[in-house]
Parts: C-alpha cells; sequence; structure tokens
C-alpha cells in the first residue's frame, strides 16, 4: 500500500465511509469511479486498468519479480518490421482513396488509434515524406497496370471535358472507356493534367493528342465524348476519331429552354420564395418538422433550386407537391408575407413533374459509366418524343412547353452523331430491331453495317497475308473468275453474318448486351467485333465530370496550392484504387464461385445451370438434387449468401428414419363389426378415394355405405365430420361381391348422426349404445386382434388407450 491511502501510482484510492472511516477491503477507480474489491493483491486491479483503461495508462505495469511468463508481456510486444511496412502501405491508399492529405499522418489522434489497435505504445506513424513516396510508387504500379490492360483490348473511347480549380487554374480531364477480352466495361480514367493555353480548337486538339501518345494508344482510340461547346466540337474535326456531342447536354439545355419565359414562372417563383422561408430560418424549419409529424408525414427537407440544374428545380417542385398540407399549417401559425401557391399553381407544378420525370429518367440511364449506354440514345429520343406529343388534355401552358421542347431538341439532333448512334443500337441485342426507326431508316443502318463489315474484312493486318503459303502462278482467265468467285463468297459471308446474327432472339430491356455478346461472340466474331467497338463510346460526359467531382475533394480550400502533379497523381490513383477495390470485390466472388463448386462435388450435389439470374440471396432455392443458380461467370451475386447457409444446405442430408411399426397390442380389445349387404356408397371425405385394403376407387362400391346406414336405425345421414369425434371406420369388405361387409368402429370416437349411437361418446357408453340402435356386435379376441393391419389401426390416441 502506497502513502496517502491509494495504490498503483494513485490509480486506486481505499473507499471512505460517511463518518471518515477507510475501508480497507474497497478501492475507487480514479478513472471511473468504479468500485472494486481489494485483498492485498493488486492483480484485479491490474486487469481492471488492461481491460477498462488501457488508453489512460501512461506506462506498462512495473515489471513482476516472478520468472513466469505472463500474457501482458505478450500484449506489449513492439510491432515487427513487416506489419509496421503493411500499416504504412495501408495508409498510404487510405490517403490516396479518400482524398486526405499526406498530413493526416502527423495527427495524434490516428497515432493514438493504431497504437491501442495494435496495442504498441512505441509506434510512430510514417513521415510525411514517406507517405508521398509511397503514394508515388503506388501510382506508378497502378499506371503500368492500366497501360499493360491499354495494349489487350482493341478499341477505346474517350470523354474528355475542362475544370476550373479553387486556385483559378485550368484542368483537363480525360478517362477511357474499353471492353475487356472477357467483355466487361471498364472505366478508368488516364489524366488530370494542368493547362496553360487558351481554349482555341488548335490547343483542344493537341492537349487531347498530347494525353493518347503519352498513352500509347494513338491506334486504338475510335470516339471522343464531349459537351456542345463550340471550341470543343471544332477541335474534334481535327482529330483522327469520331465526335460524340454529350447527349445529357443537350437534354438539359432543351429543358432550359423550355422553363425560360415559361407560363410555370410565376408558381416557380412562389415555391423558390416558399423553400427560402423554411430553409433560411432554423425555427421555421423546426416548425415545418412538427407539422410533418403531426400530419404522419415523412420528415423531410426542402430543396433549393439552383439556376444552373433543371433537376433541382424537379426536386423543389416535388418536395413542395409533397408537403403541401405541412406547409400551410405551418405558415398558418405566424404572420408572414410568403404565400402559398394556389391551387392552379399546384397543378401547373403536378404537370410539369410528370414531364420532367421522363426526362430525368432519359438523363439518369444514359449518364453511366459501368453499363452500356450509346446504344439506348435513340430509344431514349424515341421515348421522349413521345412524351412530348401534344394530346387533347394537355392544357394550354403545358402544350407551350412541349412544343418549345421539341423544336428545341429537333435542332439538337441534327448537331448529334446519328449514324454512329444508329450503328450502336442496331448492335445491342436488345433494341435490334430498330423500332425506335422507320422502316426505310433502318434499312439503311444495315447496309451501313453491311459496309463497315467488308471494310473490315479489308483493313485486317498485313501479317496474317504474310504468313500464309504462297500460290502457285495462275493464267489471266483463272485469276479473273477466281477474282469474281472471292467477290461472290465475300459478299454471301457479310449478309449471312448479317442474318444470323438478326436471327437471334432479343433479350430483354434489363439484361446486359455485354453478357450476350461474351457467350455469343465466337458464333458472330465479326459482328462482335463493330459492337466493342460502338458500344463502349459514352453516351454522356458525365464520367469526366464525376472525375471533377473527386477533384473538388483533393483540391480543397486548405489545399488549393497543391502542385499539379499531384493533383493528377492524387486524382487519378483514387479513381485506379476505387475501380481496383470492385475488381478485387469480384474476384473474390469468382473464388467463391469456384468454392461452391469443389463443396458440391464433394457432397454429391448437382449443379444445374440456367440462363437467367436467381435470387441467390433466398435460401430456398438452395436444393440437394440440383441447385439454380445463374451459370453466369463468376456467379457474382453468390456472395449475397451466408457461408452458414451454403454449407446448411450443401451437407449431407441426414439418414431417414426408421418406419414407425405399430405394436401390437398386449390387451384383447372388443370389436365392432356392422353387417349387411352393399347397395351404395358415399364417401365421408372427398380425399378419401380408395377402400383401405385393396385400393378400390369409391366410385366401384357406390352401394356400400347405403347397406351400412340400414342396418343402423335411425341413422339416414353419412357419418358427421368433426375433429374430436371423427367416426374412424374402415371398410374390410370386397365391394365386388354381394357378401356381407363389417365395418370396425373403434370405441371412444364414435358419432353416427341420428342413431343412437350420438350420445355414446364417452367409453363407458358405447355397448350400450349399440345395443339400443338394434346392430348385431361381435367381439373379436386377442388374436383376431393381433391379426389387425397397420391401416385396421388408425384410430384416435383415445381409442389405443
Amino acid at each position: 500500500m502506497e502513502a496517502g491511502g491509494t495504490l498503483l501510482n494513485g490509480k486506486f484510492k481505499f473507499k471512505i465511509g460517511k463518518d471518515g472511516s477507510v475501508d480497507k477491503n474497497k478501492v475507487i477507480c480514479t478513472y471511473c469511479q468504479c468500485e472494486l474489491s481489494y485483498h492485498r493483491s493488486s492483480s484485479s486491479l491490474k486487469y481492471h486498468l488492461m481491460a477498462k483503461h488501457t488508453a489512460d495508462v501512461d506506462s506498462p505495469p512495473p515489471p513482476h519479480n516472478q520468472t513466469q511468463t505472463r500474457l501482458d508481456s505478450f500484449r506489449q510486444r513492439p510491432m515487427d518490421p513487416a506489419t509496421k511496412m503493411k500499416l504504412t502501405v495501408a495508409i498510404a491508399k487510405w490517403v490516396a482513396t479518400a482524398c486526405r492529405p499526406t498530413s493526416v499522418v502527423e495527427d495524434e489522434g490516428l497515432q493514438n488509434i493504431i497504437r491501442i489497435a495494435s496495442n504498441d505504445w512505441t509506434y510512430e506513424t510514417p513521415s510525411r515524406g514517406t507517405i508521398t513516396h509511397r503514394v508515388e510508387t503506388l501510382f506508378q504500379t497502378e499506371k503500368s497496370q492500366l497501360q499493360l490492360a491499354l495494349g489487350q483490348t482493341d478499341t477505346i473511347a474517350l470523354t474528355g471535358d475542362y475544370w476550373t480549380s479553387l486556385g483559378n487554374d485550368n484542368y483537363l480531364g480525360v478517362t477511357a472507356h474499353y471492353f475487356t477480352p472477357q467483355w466487361e466495361l471498364q472505366s478508368h480514367a488516364l489524366t488530370v493534367m494542368k493547362t496553360e493555353d487558351r481554349h482555341f480548337a488548335e490547343n483542344v486538339a493537341e492537349h487531347f493528342m498530347s494525353v493518347v501518345r503519352e498513352w500509347g494508344i494513338e491506334k486504338k482510340v475510335v470516339s471522343l465524348t464531349t459537351d456542345s461547346a463550340r471550341n470543343m466540337v471544332a477541335a474534334a474535326r481535327e482529330l483522327p476519331f469520331e465526335h460524340l456531342p454529350c447527349i445529357a447536354h443537350s437534354v438539359h439545355r432543351a429543358v432550359t429552354v423550355s422553363l425560360h419565359n415559361s407560363p410555370f414562372d410565376s408558381a416557380l417563383a412562389k415555391c423558390r420564395k416558399l423553400v427560402g422561408h423554411f430553409k433560411h430560418s432554423p425555427a421555421n424549419a423546426l416548425e415545418l418538422e412538427r407539422q410533418q409529424v403531426a400530419l404522419n408525414q415523412r420528415k423531410e427537407e426542402l430543396t433549393q433550386e439552383v439556376a444552373t440544374r433543371w433537376n433541382s428545380t424537379l426536386e423543389m417542385i416535388k418536395r413542395v407537391n409533397r408537403n403541401v398540407e405541412p406547409l400551410r399549417a405551418a405558415l398558418a401559425l405566424h404572420s408572414t408575407k410568403v404565400a402559398m401557391p394556389t391551387a392552379t399553381e399546384l397543378e401547373k407544378t403536378k404537370k410539369l413533374e410528370a414531364v420532367l420525370e421522363h426526362c430525368r429518367y432519359v438523363t439518369d440511364l444514359l449518364g453511366g459509366e459501368k453499363f452500356v449506354s450509346c446504344s439506348v440514345v435513340m430509344p431514349a429520343l424515341c421515348h421522349l418524343s413521345r412524351v412530348m406529343e401534344i394530346t387533347e388534355d394537355d392544357p394550354a401552358y403545358l402544350i407551350k412547353f412541349k412544343q418549345t421542347f421539341s423544336a428545341d431538341m429537333e435542332g439538337r439532333k441534327d448537331k448529334l452523331n446519328i449514324a454512329w448512334l444508329r450503328v450502336a443500337t442496331a448492335l445491342d441485342p436488345r433494341f435490334k430491331d430498330l423500332k425506335c426507326l422507320s422502316r426505310p431508316d433502318r434499312v439503311v443502318v444495315w447496309d451501313f453495317i453491311r459496309d463497315l463489315l467488308r471494310q473490315q474484312e479489308t483493313e485486317r493486318p498485313a501479317a496474317l497475308d504474310d504468313q500464309s503459303m504462297p500460290e502457285p502462278e495462275k493464267k489471266k482467265p483463272a485469276l479473273m473468275f477466281a477474282q469474281d468467285s472471292s467477290s461472290d463468297e465475300e459478299e454471301d459471308t457479310v449478309d449471312q453474318c448479317i442474318e444470323r446474327y438478326k436471327a437471334e432472339p432479343m433479350i430483354g430491356i434489363e439484361d446486359s448486351p455485354q453478357e450476350w455478346w461474351s457467350t455469343h461472340k465466337a458464333s458472330h466474331n465479326e459482328m462482335a467485333s463493330l459492337a466493342s467497338k460502338y458500344l463502349a463510346t459514352p453516351a454522356t460526359s458525365v464520367p469526366c465530370e464525376r472525375l471533377f467531382s473527386l477533384s473538388g475533394h483533393v483540391v480543397q480550400k486548405k489545399r488549393a496550392s497543391l502542385l499539379p502533379e499531384n493533383v493528377n497523381r492524387l486524382v487519378c490513383l483514387s479513381n485506379w484504387l476505387k475501380d481496383k477495390k470492385v475488381k478485387e470485390e469480384s474476384n473474390n466472388q469468382v473464388l467463391l464461385w469456384e468454392e461452391f463448386h469443389r463443396v458440391a462435388v464433394r457432397h454429391g450435389v448437382r449443379y444445374k445451370s440456367v440462363a437467367e439470374h436467381f435470387p441467390v440471396h433466398r435460401t430456398d432455392l438452395w436444393a440437394r438434387d440440383g441447385v439454380h443458380l445463374s451459370d453466369n461467370h463468376g456467379m457474382l451475386r453468390l456472395v449475397d449468401l451466408p457461408w452458414y447457409a451454403a454449407y446448411l444446405h450443401l451437407s449431407p442430408p441426414p439418414p431417414p428414419p426408421p418406419p414407425q411399426v405399430t405394436p401390437v397390442p398386449t390387451c384383447a380389445r372388443p370389436r365392432l363389426v356392422v353387417s349387411g349387404t352393399s347397395s351404395s356408397l358415399r364417401p365421408r371425405n372427398a380425399f378419401d378415394d380408395a377402400l383401405v385394403k385393396r385400393g378400390v376407387k369409391w366410385s366401384k362400391a357406390q352401394s356400400l355405405f347405403q347397406s351400412v346406414t340400414r342396418a343402423m336405425p335411425g341413422c339416414g345421414q353419412p357419418p358427421v365430420t368433426n375433429r374430436r369425434t371423427e367416426p374412424r371406420a374402415e371398410l374390410e369388405a370386397d365391394p365386388r361381391t354381394a357378401r356381407p361387409v363389417s365395418v370396425l368402429l373403434v370405441p371412444g370416437s364414435v358419432s353416427t348422426g341420428k342413431s343412437g349411437i350420438v350420445g355414446a361418446r364417452k367409453r363407458s357408453r358405447w355397448g350400450e349404445a349399440v345395443r339400443e340402435s338394434g346392430i348385431e356386435v361381435s367381439a373379436g379376441g386377442r388374436e383376431e386382434v393381433g391379426k389387425r393391419t397397420s391401416e385396421d389401426c388408425r384410430g384416435s390416441g383415445r381409442g389405443e388407450k
């Protein structure tokens, strides 16, 4: 015990009673004020410190004099160099993927977290220079892997756009999109490079070509998707690849023009003021929340409109329309100049919401980068055209909006690369019927594809011709006829290729075209080459804009002075590691798929492949005789199924239980026999479709039941079905003969309608009731009872006792 009534360097103190006396058997923890028992040993106190207050202990416990190895000695062991290296690499990846500054390693909170997790209080986080070096090394490694992946593909599509940082620096962002040999659509950032030249067409074209030359993909780039700015369109004319204007920008401009000076201005202005009233005042926002709760509505904030984003206008009017009653109730509580939109104006906003929802659906559908979007442009434009058709029920203000939108969109269609979009639609097995085009346009599209296939045949590498065997010299007439024959064969081959593809059944709108091509590329090799070229092209420049959103997280106010090379390194590395993380998860699912096959074979489970996806998170689809799952490579959704469910359903089935044998009764039991001739039959239960012993159908014994009822006085109806008092009767006669039949009635469960046996439901009265009814009764002895089969013993539990 230490001086002053404390223990372990003042971490514990003795308990002091109300009268001021010191209790030597109770101590109080100075950290958590927890009361502990003390019996002249501090082992439990040390355990309390290590378990509850590890971070507060300044130094490890003093060494013990005993030589026995303690658990604490293992917990305080310093971290080995290999683990430190793994932690350094993990911190570098975290800094790159989470867009953290390298100065985060100097944060004391992070250092304490790692020390507590590793239980090594001597650990020091790596320096900023070490993390910077690791990030640069990681960038070079990932760049080399991306260059290797780009070298394995034949065609690459690009998207590009310019962005201005907080430091007023101009950056060019470029992304690459391509199909892998397994037909997996990939999207990666190539660069976020700083530009100092003015954005003239010549400079813009040179910027893109410098990026292409840096990655060595000059001969593989086939298309470039940008916005419809004049300098971008002019620069695309000087580039050696196709240019596709962003369809999302076209829809955005059409909606913006239609909303400008439209009949919806007054309603939208009131909605803006209404939203601002509740957004700028916390008290008003709280009052709106209370009204939403009082009216049993979901609590949600209002959304303010952004002038440059029409989808914010849609979100604003949607939330106003959903909260009309709470808004009115909240405004009625206080006097304010803010006016609620009138009923007519609210009706206008609902009409506008219905139309804009279709536009947002199209932009969301075309803005993806992990699925094919270029082939969806023509069907999406056709859908918008149908939506904007004027109907008889449309009011004047909605007619004006639709006319303005349709006229503006038609003018922008001429600037789109319609030929490229039509070919992409035809090469998509979901839309190859080209119903979004007129019949003459369909013929033009297939003729254009036929020309592309011929051009593809002529552009084959000359190396293949050099490897062929030299042919002997032929005479001129023979050469002439051979040339004509070759031309005819080529024409037939191209036509057969197209017809064979068109004869394939179409797939559903929700199915994946790249998955279809991955399974049919062997039978449609020529068409697959065109499909990989056209379907990989993004319909919008949204992937590049997402890259700028990521750049905004890197170049913040406190990091506005980052060097351009560091911005490029951090942004690209974050994009690559994010895609690699998704790929690693996919690889883990592939391994899980292989493990499932291994376990299935070991347990004798037959794997039945199917074409469609099944929700494998439902365990009831797992069966021991045949597991119905998706047969796609890797079975990507198998990871949703827990391991315990897999092993539970794949485990060998338990051995079947032995058949239950009815024990032979040890004592004789009276047996009631009803005698008579069979004339007709009526079943007691519709599910009882056969006699017990011979399996004779009820239809073959129609006269049996009537004969039995005649022999029972007062019984003119069939037995009454009752769960507790249901008669248990077994027919023991061959109905094909006219011989007398006998019916076994189990005591304790007799109920026969109007007969005197109705009241004989207790065991003590069943014999007396039978005697009063006049039925001939015979009792069987022990030998007769022992001969009964299991069918004869299907009585109730009460009757067998």
